[in-house]
């Protein structure tokens, strides 16, 4: 028995330096890991931006200095020199030229074989007066051109874009009548300079130094800013003519991006590191009879107290050193292979993470930490952990606890808090958590086990058995279960965690990209509706909904400053495809949403048709007083607005015509506008600047019917007036009006939402605004007043921001665009397409009739949060931490089963002695095992809800940087943690049967572990 004890405890310290090992080097993990990430992260960032949002660019503007261009070089290569390994790209840029009597758009860029491709002839070699090489890189095409001291040579011409970030080199917009002037490039600064026929001209030279994405790393951001203000000041000591410029706040930005990475990691991985240490300490706790009798034979020797301790600190110090180099080796290896899969240098790394001081004092840490927890367990006696009056564990778990509460209290915590470290708290949540549960279930552990074993006075004596003796022995099992509890809490949490994260990223991209797609106004300038009919969206794929959507900014009144708020018209019906709706969003569901937007019947604005081969219209009117202008308000067949002018008016009778634009013809005629004469509203112009009186147009009209050709379009009946216009007081079709300039006249046909409140979704604050009975005066893009009724209440709505309010599209427009036609004109359009034709409806929008917009697709929008290197970082090391939370756990059950053997085995040869065979004692040892693993499940599960609680609660973050919009909600993928905690109770009961079957194994009493 003495031997077995012996051999005990050396397996049991290794057991002891592997936790240490593995705590060591999930700290360096974590480091390098969150280095890693951020530095990845950094380089996505970076290489997403224009050359011109990541350079450095010195200029000098102005004529040629006196020292020459020379000189300047100089001076702003040795400033630039600071922020690149690289020699600066020197360029110059002359303003727009006339050579020739061609105008030219002329510059230069040093080896321009680095900044353009080739399209055809070579690069040019030399600039000289008499041929000065240039190439054409855009603009009509040319051969050469010559002027007095000049002759140009065009000897290759570039295909693509040329890089004007390079610059100052840029091009004007000026376009001449034959089309753009051509863009010249010589491929020598300094000989262009140096031209006599130049000299006195204006000019702008360059020198860029990007930054490259794999030459930048995180650690690095904040040496180059410094070094990038002392080339500020050295430049500006230059002179005024010098300046430079650089990516400063993107820099800020990123570091910033890069410190919530690092906390990100660091808090999803500290859990796992205070779980290690949990595990040491629980392998404290089996060696602990072993350190009492080696204590007492010291005591026996003659040791003095001094010398024991000394010896107890000696021996748990080279434990755990050896563990703590191990572990650090183990996390530079991980380090090393990570970063090179992460395509990430790993000497620079490992130098500013493991190898650091930082990284050194981390590992020493755990070193020191697990030899305190070491010395701890082993001379703490088992009774401390049982239930009785307050102990300082207790005090520790009620000053954690007051902690969280503290964290709790500082409300979420969004990317600027944990970047700045100002919550430290934060990345030690989960961890510190996890102790005060487990200090909580040491305490509660022997009481409930003992109730649940006189629960159990009718059922099987085996289970009774087991039960009773964990709940009365105290010490190692208890430790065993609040380790277990620990344990699979953080395993629950994390894969917890993990799933909200990736249900976030969903619901982020859907909350971007309602349906499938988004398209918006582009580069082209058109709007989707300009670009193709709304039927032309409807026919990309069988069963595609096509969504119009009107965006617009508005007031309400609201005590002191008027509140702002969005203003969004989505068809009623199309609110019931929008993607990952959570019940979070609005009081009422998305089909009672629907019910309460929804028109009775569809409106539509009234309006004179005008027939389709119509070329133009005639209107024969009566002025009365000052003549005004009259424009008709047209709307296309295609949905969209037009203003025709017909004409200024004269005193007494005319008749106005005017032609119409082919995409106005078949459309209807809205309303007519009532303005100033261009004569008139200049004048009044003129007068408001220099002070003078207001001229004011008053009189009156008498209209004849409008005509197209000779088909009458419209006499006017039942036409009414808004606006500074009035009913005219003789009979007749006509108007009154008075013009001040500010507001026109309009007159127009009735409309169905005259009189009628639009009912809206309206934000929270929106909708205190309102009045009792929910009507609330709007106005909408500064001018154009809505009369709303607050029809149900929300708190989010995708794409709508914080302050808004949202109609049915078609309610919406025909009630803005009544009185100002035009002005509810859909921005957007948003695609639901079956899920078997995305592919070819997102091939049909890459053509050229919808390429001109800009399209955002849901799918592309959540692969891009998905494929962020601090998104994959975080979900990895998540996994990562539950699947090692569940393997100590497994671990921990096998080292409470080895320390049973070894310190039960008097109670064990007892038993055998009074004739419980065998079976029954590797039955007794199983059922042990089950009973912890059962309470340990069942802790872990309270556990993982209040940790994933707290930290979604404290968090606002998204799997990436940003701040989570919608925010994250808790989703639990319990099929994972179910399987997850099936392997963990099966595998940890199997292997405690192994080893009971090898320890129980003959059947001779008195001989536990069998042999002779």
């Amino acid at each position: 028995m003495a031997a077995a004890r012996a051999r005990a405890r050396p397996g049991r310290g290794g057991l002891v330096a592997i936790g240490v090992a593995v705590a060591a080097a999930a700290l360096g993990g974590v480091a390098g890991g969150s280095t890693i990430t951020a530095d990845r992260s950094l380089r996505a960032a970076l290489e997403q931006l224009p050359v011109a949002q990541r350079s450095f660019t010195a200029t000098w503007l102005g004529t040629p200095p006196a020292g020459g261009y020379g000189r300047i070089d100089r001076a702003a290569t040795r400033a630039l020199s600071q922020l690149g390994p690289a020699p600066p790209a020197r360029t110059i840029a002359f303003p727009e030229l006339n050579l020739g009597g061609h105008l030219v758009e002329l510059g230069a860029i040093d080896s321009p074989g680095r900044w353009v491709r080739l399209r055809s002839g070579r690069l040019p070699r030399s600039c000289v007066p008499s041929r000065c090489e240039v190439l054409q890189a855009g603009g009509t095409r040319v051969s050469s051109m010559a002027e007095p001291g000049l002759r140009l040579v065009v000897v290759g011409r570039t295909a693509g874009a040329l890089p004007v970030t390079l610059a100052p080199l840029t091009r004007s917009s000026h376009q001449a009548k034959g089309g753009p002037p051509p863009v010249l490039l010589a491929g020598a600064p300094s000989q262009l300079s140096a031209l006599p026929v130049f000299s006195a001209l204006y000019r702008a030279y360059g020198w860029t130094t990007p930054i490259d994405p794999r030459g930048l790393h995180d650690w690095q951001i904040t040496g180059l800013l410094d070094r990038e203000a002392a080339a500020s000041r050295q430049v500006r000591l230059l002179g005024t003519p010098f300046g430079l410029t650089g990516p400063t706040n993107t820099l800020v930005d990123l570091r910033q991006a890069d410190s919530v990475a690092a906390r990100r990691m660091q808090l999803v991985g500290g859990g796992a590191a205070a779980l290690l240490l949990g595990f040491v300490l629980l392998a404290a706790a089996g060696l602990r009879r072993d350190a009492g009798t080696e204590w007492a034979r010291l005591e026996r020797h003659g040791a003095r107290l001094g010398q024991l301790w000394a010896f107890a600190w000696a021996e748990a110090a080279w434990i755990t050193l050896a563990g703590a180099v191990a572990g650090a080796l183990i996390a530079a290896a991980g380090v090393a292979i990570a970063a090179g899969r992460a395509d990430v240098a790993s000497g620079p790394v490992l130098r500013h993470t493991i190898a650091s001081g930082a990284g050194i004092a981390a590992i020493a840490g755990a070193w020191i930490a697990g030899a305190a927890i070491l010395v701890a367990g082993e001379r703490t006696a088992g009774v401390d952990l049982r239930l009785g009056p307050v102990r300082g564990l207790d005090l520790a778990a009620l000053a954690i606890a007051g902690a969280v509460a503290l964290a709790a209290a500082r409300g979420s915590a969004g990317s600027t808090s944990l970047a700045s470290g100002s919550d430290p708290l934060l990345a030690l949540l989960p961890g510190l958590v996890a102790v005060a549960a487990a200090i909580v279930t040491a305490r509660l552990a022997g009481p409930l086990l003992r109730l649940a074993g006189r629960g159990l006075r009718h059922g099987p004596p085996s289970v009774r058995l087991a039960v009773v003796s964990l709940g009365r022995e105290g010490g190692r099992p208890t430790l065993a279960v609040a380790f277990l509890v620990a344990g699979v809490g953080l395993a629950v949490f994390a894969v917890a965690y993990r799933a909200t994260l990736e249900q976030g990223e969903h619901d982020q991209a859907a909350f971007q990209v309602p349906l499938d797609y988004t398209l918006s106004e582009g580069a082209a300038l058109r709007l989707p509706l300009q670009a193709a009919p709304l039927s032309a969206y409807r026919r990309l794929a069988p069963g595609t909904l096509a969504a119009p959507v009107v965006r617009s900014a508005a007031t309400a009144p609201a005590p002191g400053l008027a509140a702002e708020a969005t203003v969004l018209g989505v068809p009623a019906g199309a609110i019931s495809s929008i993607r990952n709706w959570r019940s979070d969003f609005a009081s009422v569901s998305q089909a009672e949403l629907v019910r309460r937007l929804r028109p009775a019947a569809p409106p539509a604005l009234n309006g004179a048709r005008l027939p389709p081969a119509a070329a133009g219209v005639s209107l024969r009117v009566t002025t009365a007083g000052r003549p005004v202008s009259l424009v008709l308000a047209i709307e296309t067949r295609r949905g969209d607005f037009d203003h025709v002018t017909l004409g200024d008016t004269s005193r007494g009778t005319t008749t106005l015509r005017a032609p119409l634009p082919p995409a106005d013809r078949g459309g209807r005629i809205v309303g007519m506008t009532v303005t100033l004469r261009f004569n008139d509203a200049q004048a009044l112009a003129h007068q408001g600047i220099e002070g003078g009186l207001t001229i004011v147009a008053r009189g009156s009209l008498h209209l004849g019917r409008l005509r197209a050709g000779t088909a009458p379009v419209t006499d006017w009946g039942g036409w009414i007036t808004r606006g500074t216009a009035r009913p005219a007081t003789a009979p007749g079709a006509g108007l009154r009006y008075a013009l001040d300039g500010s507001v026109n006249g309009f007159y127009r046909p009735r409309q169905p939402t005259d009189g009628r409140a639009v009912p809206v979704v309206a934000s929270p604050g929106i909708a205190s605004l309102a009045g009792r009975d929910g009507i609330l005066h709007m106005t909408v893009e500064g001018a154009d007043p809505l009369t709303v009724r607050v029809a149900a209440v929300a708190d989010r709505f995708p794409t709508a921001g914080g302050a808004f309010v949202v109609a049915d599209e078609r309610d919406l427009a025909t009630t803005l665009n009544a009185d100002d036609p035009g002005t509810a004109t859909p921005a957007e359009v948003w695609l639901a397409v079956p899920p078997g034709r995305r592919a070819r409806v997102g091939a049909a929008l890459r053509k050229p009739s919808f390429s001109v917009l800009d399209v955002r697709s849901r799918e592309d929008v959540q692969s891009r949060l998905a494929s962020e290197p601090l998104a994959r970082g975080l979900l990895d090391v998540l996994a990562m931490s539950a699947l090692l939370a569940l393997v100590l756990g497994i671990a921990g059950l096998v080292l409470v089963c080895a320390a049973d053997l070894g310190d039960e085995r008097d109670h064990l040869v007892d038993l055998e002695a009074m004739g419980v065979g065998p079976p029954a004692l590797r039955r007794h040892l199983v059922l042990r095992a089950a009973a912890l693993v059962v309470t340990g499940i069942a802790g872990g599960l309270a556990l993982g809800a209040i940790l994933e609680r707290l930290v979604i609660d404290l968090v606002s973050l998204g799997a990436g940087a940003a701040t989570a919009e919608p925010p994250l909600r808790g989703v639990q993928d319990w099929a994972t943690v179910a399987a997850g905690l099936a392997a963990f109770a099966a595998c940890g009961v199997a292997l405690v049967w192994a080893f009971a079957r090898t320890a129980f194994r003959a059947a001779v009493p008195g001989r536990i572990g069998g042999g002779p």
